[in-house]
């Protein structure tokens, strides 16, 4: 009896392997996302896609650039570090809307866990856009570069694509009433 309580065991688990995919062995390594964007040069992130597979959208960014603007913190069970990272923003000064995908090397994984890791806190993979229309990824352990280690891990040149302004319109007007833009 024990010996059949083994073997059925042994196959259900087997099963369950086979059917829900392999079971990592070493569990991933935890980190947080982040997003920059210069002060002079606030945009609304509309979309930001990992890896074809998990979306979100930012909002309105406006701080220091290679700076933490905004931190998500992924819940269990924790994402590989992206491959690729889709991204979408609207651009309040420029009025325009811009998108790339920024292709992350095969050795980025290494470099993440290369990275100091914060005494409080996780690494930080944050996603940039510039007024030129390029993306820039980081990964980093604090929230902005004067106080921590931050490495570039990629970046990619967006192209302008068409988009409602008219959504933005509102919005507009407050910053330049603000004199942010």
């Amino acid at each position: 009896m024990y010996l059949l309580r083994m073997i059925l065991s042994t196959l259900l688990i087997s099963t369950l392997v086979w059917v829900g995919g392999c079971v990592p062995l070493i569990p991933q390594e935890k980190f947080d996302i982040g997003f920059s964007a210069p002060k002079s040069d606030p945009v609304y992130i509309e979309k930001i896609i990992y890896d074809n597979s998990w979306a979100m959208s930012a909002g309105i960014l406006s701080l220091d650039w290679k700076e933490v603007g905004k931190i998500i913190v992924p819940a269990p069970p924790y994402p590989p570090v992206p491959q690729k990272i889709f991204i979408r923003w609207f651009d309040y000064k420029q009025q325009v809307f811009y998108e790339t995908t920024v292709d992350i090397p095969r050795e980025a994984a290494k470099v993440v866990a290369s990275v100091p890791k914060p005494q409080f806190g996780s690494r930080i993979i944050t996603t940039g856009v510039l007024p030129n229309g390029q993306a820039v990824v980081w990964v980093s352990n604090s929230l902005r570069d004067s106080t921590g280690t931050w490495i570039e891990l990629a970046r990619a040149q967006g192209s302008q694509v068409e988009g409602d302004v008219e959504n933005y319109r509102a919005q507009t007007e407050e910053m330049r009433q603000l004199g942010e833009i």
